[in-house]
């Protein structure tokens, strides 16, 4: 008869510890929520936010944010569009630059976009407005920039910070865009500061098998500074703009480029890496085909 009793109450025990462990294990879960990485996708013409399946599309390639290019007179569509992109849960952020910028070391052209950006704001609803800055000068495209590198990324870089601080003082965040080989071009140093004058960096990391390895370089300034980082997938069609198989995953389809974006997040796991899609049009065009 003890012997029944014992065995009830080590059973009894064993049932509360049960429900005790599966209580913490719960309450532990929902104390810890998943984090969602941005999903971009890049719009470069301003005449986009007149386009209703801009958003349809991003929803099919389940993005949620989007860096969009804004004409400088055009500010009630623009703010009808912030207002639609805000309803449907959109990030928005203002997508802006030209190779020849880099030029100027006060600045003066990103910052001025930047005080664009601010005006635009100021007419939208607090609601709506656009969160930040995408800043893409690469300055490697001018004609003049083989011999003259280090002139033109000392000036490129001095304008970016006048501009980082014209945005942080505004709260805006700010990300720079930079091709994945600045360190092979032995411009560490440089990077280190581009790094250090944005919110996060975006990295074109245009050549396919090699994403990992070719933003090692700017994941770990990202660690070492507190940044975010992001991975750019190119998707427009081999021979636009000198692309070839190697640079884009036009030919192999969405499935592809998020297969190779899990094994990106798995690698840098200590640390939050996000993805865009380059771009709009060629987005819609690699979906037509699935």
């Amino acid at each position: 008869m003890k012997k029944i009793i014992l065995a009830a109450v080590l059973l009894a025990l064993a049932t509360i510890a049960c429900i005790a462990a599966a209580v913490w294990f719960s309450e532990d879960k929902k104390a810890v929520p998943e984090v969602h990485s941005t999903r971009a996708l890049f719009s470069w013409s301003s005449s986009a936010v007149e386009d209703k399946t801009l958003l349809e599309t991003m929803k099919k390639a389940d993005l949620n944010t989007l860096f969009q290019s804004f004409s400088a007179d055009n500010d009630k569509n623009s703010i009808a569009f912030l207002e639609e992109a805000a309803a449907e849960k959109f990030t928005v952020y203002a997508l802006t630059g030209s190779p020849e910028w880099a030029l100027d070391k006060n600045g003066s052209s990103m910052v001025e976009r930047v005080d664009r950006i601010l005006a635009l704001n100021e007419k939208a609803a607090e609601s709506d407005r656009v969160q930040g800055v995408i800043m893409d000068v690469e300055p490697y495209l001018l004609d003049e920039f083989k011999g003259n590198e280090t002139e033109i990324m000392e000036s490129f870089i001095l304008g970016l910070e006048a501009a980082y601080g014209k945005a942080k003082e505004q709260n805006l965040r700010f990300g720079v865009c930079i091709p994945y080989f600045y360190d092979h071009w032995d411009l560490q140093d440089e990077l280190d500061r581009i790094a250090k004058a944005s919110d996060f960096m975006l990295v074109m990391n245009y050549y396919r098998d090699k994403e990992i390895e070719h933003m090692s370089f700017e994941a770990e300034l990202a660690r070492k500074y507190q940044k975010e980082i992001m991975t750019i997938y190119e998707l427009q069609a081999p021979g636009t703009y000198g692309l070839t198989e190697r640079n884009t995953y036009h030919g192999l389809g969405l499935a592809k480029v998020e297969q190779n974006f899990l094994k990106l997040q798995a690698h840098y796991g200590d640390q939050t890496v996000s993805m865009a899609y380059h771009e709009y049009n060629a987005l819609k065009e690699v979906l037509s085909g699935e």
